[in-house]
């Protein structure tokens, strides 16, 4: 499936979606699907996979999840191999943390997507090592200066 299809599927889930969503690219197991299912984002209400079995809007998927065990899916819309999932029940966060430390990193299409489909998920962005060791270092020296200056007045 080209980019731009999961990109404009993307876009219509995120403008119903209930909860955040958080891109990763994850295998899962489902007996009721004949082929790879990979899981492209997560949130606590649903999902969105891409597999190769044919489903239909209103289907009942039960999906495999790391840490969480067998899960019923409910299909809510669908764009080639892409379908758009809601959970029977909202999963934990924990559950999904688990997912994420499962899944495979992102990169080139997937990656791209992940910063500009879902702009209101929070992005962290780190400095490099040479930039936080100095924050740090100013912090720290920052501090002690508050310490030694309270002690001083004190004396």
């Amino acid at each position: 499936m080209a980019a731009s299809a999961v990109a404009d599927l993307a876009r219509e889930i995120a403008e119903e979606r209930g909860a955040p969503r958080r891109q990763l690219r994850l295998a899962l197991a489902s007996e009721q699907i004949a082929g790879a299912t990979v899981l492209r984002n997560i949130s606590r209400t649903g999902v969105m996979i891409e597999c190769p079995t044919a489903l239909v809007v209103g289907e009942r998927v039960d999906i495999t999840f790391p840490e969480l065990g067998s899960r019923t899916l409910t299909v809510q819309r669908s764009e080639g191999n892409i379908y758009g999932c809601r959970f029977d029940a909202p999963i934990t966060s924990a559950a999904i943390s688990a997912a994420l430390l499962r899944a495979e990193p992102l990169q080139g299409n997937d990656a791209q997507s992940s910063r500009t489909l879902y702009n209101d998920d929070v992005v962290v962005e780190t400095y490099p090592l040479h930039v936080r060791m100095r924050i740090f270092l100013g912090l720290s020296l920052l501090s002690w200066g508050v310490v030694l200056g309270a002690a001083a007045a004190f004396w």
